[in-house]
């Protein structure tokens, strides 16, 4: 499974020359590719190769953009702390064989007071719905940590929406 941080870590490795790289899910089975080499610039050959290296090596169903990572502020993506994270999300994030089973097991973990569970996927709209049932009324902050989350462990292409109970 492509998740960002896995995405932005194959393309790291592949373009030592690419300096900054975020990947960013912006509709269904679509995503853009930010980057600036060393000189903080993103050169067309660079451009095609960063397309092509998407197409053959990371999500076959999403179909990527690339932009110069300047346009991260024009197109409203959110900005993200890696440091941020829980290791066992980012652990999650870069495991190639996760699924439902996988990803529900770490918020789980994580929010030990409620159970997550895969309720369906839609593929009209490439959005998973998961349910989140819990002993106690689970305050705003934490509805957005567990979808924050949920949106760093699942497809790059897809977007999670997640009823509280």
């Amino acid at each position: 499974m492509g998740t960002r941080l896995l995405s932005e870590h194959l393309i790291k490795n592949h373009f030592p020359k690419i300096r900054y790289v975020r990947v960013h899910t912006h509709g269904k089975y679509a995503a853009t590719i930010y980057a600036w080499n060393e000189d903080l610039h993103l050169l067309d050959n660079e451009i095609r190769s960063l397309k092509q290296f998407a197409s053959e090596y990371l999500q076959p169903y999403v179909c990527f953009k690339v932009k110069s990572y300047n346009m991260i502020q024009d197109d409203h993506v959110p900005q993200v702390v890696e440091r941020e994270l829980p290791e066992v999300i980012i652990k999650a994030a870069m495991n190639r064989g996760l699924n439902q089973y996988g990803i529900t097991a770490v918020i789980n973990k994580l929010f030990s007071y409620g159970r997550l569970a895969f309720n369906s996927y839609d593929s009209a709209v490439g959005t998973i719905h998961f349910d989140f049932h819990s002993i106690m009324a689970v305050d705003e902050s934490d509805q957005k940590l567990i979808i924050h989350y949920l949106q760093e462990i699942i497809p790059v292409g897809s977007k999670c929406d997640v009823n509280f109970h």
